[in-house]
C-alpha cells in the first residue's frame, strides 16, 4: 500500500483533476471571503493568532494565491515538490526488521528517481 500510495504522489497527473480544479479553487476563494465576515471577537482571535504565530500566512495571502491558482501552477509546485522530496520512513508494528528496510529501499529508488536534482544545503530545515 505504501508503495502504491507513493507511486500515485510522484507520478501525479495534473490533467485528470482539470474538471474538478476550478469548482474547488472556486469554494476555496468563498470560503477565505467569507473569514472576513466573521464576528469582531472571532476576527480579533484571528489577529491575535497572527502575532503569536508569525510564520502563519495571512488569510489576505491565501485569498490572493487562490485566486491567482491555475492548474498548470499546480503542476508546477508538484514538480517542484517532488524535487526537494526527503524520505523518512518510520515502521512499527509487526514487520521485520530486514522487511522494513527493503520497503525503505524501494521508496528511497522510487523517490530518487522522480526527483531531478537535490535539494541546495541551504534550503534545509
Amino acid at each position: 500500500l505504501l508503495l502504491t500510495l507513493a507511486d500515485q504522489l510522484l507520478r501525479w497527473d495534473g490533467a485528470a483533476y482539470a474538471p474538478r480544479f476550478e469548482p474547488r479553487r472556486e469554494k476555496h476563494v468563498r470560503e477565505l471571503q467569507g473569514h472576513f465576515k466573521q464576528t469582531s471577537d472571532r476576527l480579533a482571535l484571528y489577529y491575535l493568532h497572527l502575532l503569536l504565530e508569525p510564520t502563519r500566512l495571512p488569510k489576505e495571502a491565501q485569498l490572493e494565491a487562490a485566486r491567482a491558482a491555475t492548474l498548470d501552477s499546480l503542476a508546477a509546485f508538484h514538480a517542484r515538490f517532488v524535487r526537494r522530496l526527503k524520505l523518512l520512513v518510520f515502521t512499527y508494528g509487526n514487520l521485520a526488521a530486514a522487511d522494513a528496510a527493503a520497503i525503505a529501499a524501494e521508496l528511497e529508488s522510487r523517490v530518487s528517481a522522480a526527483r531531478e536534482a537535490t535539494l541546495p544545503r541551504s534550503d534545509w530545515a
